[in-house]
């Protein structure tokens, strides 16, 4: 025989505690549907509340527990400042950069990837194509005030000399060695003004980058360019125009790379200065030297130089042989060829004009800026032994003679620095944050 199931509870008792909740939910949804507005009213502005467009609006959990707790009428209202013209302008052009800013995505941008195509023509078509989706010759707002942004820069800061610096890459590849390059710039001048020219820098993630710096007082100042603007009334803006009409071989050589070659001139001839590489160390002051470039390689059978090399470029506003650098850019561009835009190009003019007086240059010897060749600099990523003599004799030299070491980013980005060695031991001495320097 079945046995019965006993429940705690009668079952009267149940059918009425069912009724019963069924009840008091309901008055409560009648009372909430008849004043809904009273009710919301006490906790936040519900009208408010349901005009905001998620895709552009966004606010921190301080702002919403705020609202929970006050109203607008227990809250005072804040004191009325007027902000003289000037200012309130500057705010206004700093926000509107910031919402631009919201549109570019800092990735890789197409120009900095090597046309995979053999046929000219195909390429030259490829080239318009992909010019269309970069952001790096874009001409906005933002960027066309490039020159009004320097001008009120160096207008405010008591500048012992200008250096220039070019980042085209994606932020990505700012590492730590492309920040300590920076802080050994502002190290060796610390009353200098560094410009660096780069739409990624001049972004909020790039602002972030060098934030660290800006906050103990570092005149740098991240600018986005606007190429058209720039180029305008030099060589440069030819080559532009012909690259953008497809009328121009970009060659096998990603485009980026020849446009820094060719930004860095432009900037010199407009603005006159320091043109410093980011895969550089510097170890002395050197906006002091005028009109100066560096010897890369002696030719000791000839005894003479064989190649300057244009990662530091120091000269005066519109000189003459920036203008010829420019016309020899222009008319002989080959994409294809490694070098044949930039340290070549600046190699194959300097022979032609070394000795005419009205250029007026200054030609380093390689301990200035070039100690070690890209085939030897593994040498300075490696720790001094005790009976490593050529390290001893060779840091000795950079420390005296060199104004600062071209580390050769392409070759040696992958080499460790080891503890003790020549790399690691300047980059110690000339860094500001120093942060991780063996890690990097």
């Amino acid at each position: 025989m079945a046995k019965r199931c006993l429940s705690p509870f009668p079952s009267s008792f149940a059918f009425l505690y069912i009724i019963t909740a069924f009840f008091v939910v309901s008055l409560f949804t009648l009372l909430y549907l008849r004043y809904p507005q009273q009710y919301i009213s006490d906790h936040f502005d519900y009208h408010n509340l349901i005009k905001l467009d998620t895709a552009t609006f966004s606010f921190s959990s301080n702002d919403f527990t705020t609202s929970l707790l006050l109203s607008d009428s227990q809250l005072s209202p804040p004191p009325v400042v007027e902000k003289p013209a000037t200012v309130v302008q500057e705010e206004k052009n700093e926000e509107d950069d910031d919402n631009e800013e919201e549109s570019i995505v800092v990735s890789i941008d197409p120009l900095s990837f090597p046309p995979n195509i053999t046929n000219k023509e195909e390429r030259m078509e490829w080239m318009k194509q992909k010019l269309q989706e970069s952001t790096i010759l874009e001409s906005t707002t933002r960027t066309r005030r490039f020159d009004q942004k320097i001008q009120q820069f160096i207008s405010t800061k008591a500048c012992s000399g200008y250096i220039f610096m070019t980042w085209i890459s994606s932020n990505r590849f700012f590492g730590k060695r492309e920040l300590f390059s920076l802080e050994s710039v502002v190290k060796a001048h610390p009353h200098g003004c560094v410009i660096i020219f780069s739409r990624i820098m001049a972004s909020k993630q790039g602002r972030e980058i060098i934030k660290p710096l800006l906050e103990r007082g570092h005149n740098i100042l991240p600018v986005a360019p606007d190429f058209s603007l720039l180029f305008q009334g030099t060589p440069a803006q030819d080559w532009l125009k012909r690259l953008k009409d497809g009328k121009l071989d970009p060659g096998k050589i990603p485009i980026a790379q020849n446009l820094s070659n060719l930004l860095r001139l432009v900037i010199l001839y407009k603005y006159g200065g320091v043109y410093l590489d980011t895969d550089m160390i510097i170890l002395k002051d050197v906006s002091r030297l005028r009109n100066s470039i560096g010897i890369q390689e002696i030719d000791e059978k000839k005894n003479t130089w064989s190649s300057v090399n244009n990662a530091v470029l120091i000269f005066d506003k519109e000189h003459p042989l920036l203008l010829r650098f420019m016309e020899e850019f222009n008319s002989t561009f080959d994409g294809s060829l490694w070098g044949h835009n930039g340290p070549h190009m600046a190699s194959r003019i300097i022979k032609k004009v070394v000795n005419d007086t009205r250029y007026k240059i200054n030609v380093m010897s390689p301990m200035a800026f070039y100690p070690v060749t890209w085939f030897r600099i593994f040498k300075f990523y490696r720790k001094i032994s005790v009976s490593d003599e050529w390290a001893k004799e060779m840091l000795n030299k950079v420390n005296n003679e060199s104004y600062g070491v071209h580390l050769w980013n392409k070759v040696s980005q992958s080499l460790k620095i080891e503890e003790g060695s020549i790399i690691g031991r300047l980059i110690s001495e000339h860094c500001i944050i120093c942060q991780d320097v063996y890690a990097s």
